[in-house]
């Protein structure tokens, strides 16, 4: 064998290998990107009149599964972290310093007249979402911006309610959006909207 003949061969195999290469590369399947089964946002905050110092949210729970799911609304407690589930509300300045509760009540735990996790499992079907209102216990004394966020969060074996079989168990993290709160001593604010998303 001469060496031309040699180093074509050579150049015809290493053009056969990249030629394999090139094929194997194209036939590797795409795998979508997860879809979190259950999510949640805040779909919107508003302060209340007259003095614009009381937040209230809206939260939307969406099922992005195929299967139903269940998750807990809330007790008595579950907004400052004493029974799960969690409702975990934080509000910051723009300077992020979170925002002291107004509020603490000495009792915690089921409503009156209800019966757990009967009165507290939301059936959310595929496709579906659930929405809810919530009253935060931080209230700006001050105007400015503020961020709100927001957690949902269910960790049965901390808890001392009995743990519901169908219960959704984990995290959820919403993304965070901001109001603009000018609460006054007397009479309504002068300004307040809404402003979806960011600081």
């Amino acid at each position: 064998m001469t060496t031309d003949t040699a180093r074509a061969l050579g150049l015809l195999g290493f053009a056969m290998a990249a030629m394999n290469v090139g094929i194997r590369v194209d036939h590797i399947p795409t795998v979508p990107a997860p879809t979190n089964p259950v999510t949640v946002e805040i779909v919107s905050a508003h302060v209340e009149e007259p003095t614009a110092s009381t937040i209230w949210a809206t939260l939307r729970f969406s099922n992005n599964s195929a299967s139903p799911i269940w998750i807990l609304t809330p007790i008595d407690g579950s907004d400052r972290d004493a029974h799960m589930p969690y409702y975990r509300f934080t509000v910051t300045d723009r300077f992020g310093r979170k925002v002291a509760p107004q509020y603490f009540c000495s009792h915690t735990g089921l409503w009156n007249n209800t019966t757990w996790p009967k009165d507290y499992l939301v059936e959310i079907r595929p496709g579906a979402s659930h929405t809810l209102w919530r009253r935060l216990a931080a209230s700006p004394k001050a105007a400015g911006r503020f961020r709100v966020d927001f957690q949902y969060v269910y960790e049965p074996e901390r808890e001392i309610f009995p743990t519901p079989p169908q219960a959704w168990i984990g995290t959820l993290v919403a993304k965070p959006i901001s109001i603009e709160c000018c609460p006054t001593p007397t009479g309504p604010s002068n300004a307040s909207k809404e402003l979806v998303g960011g600081k």
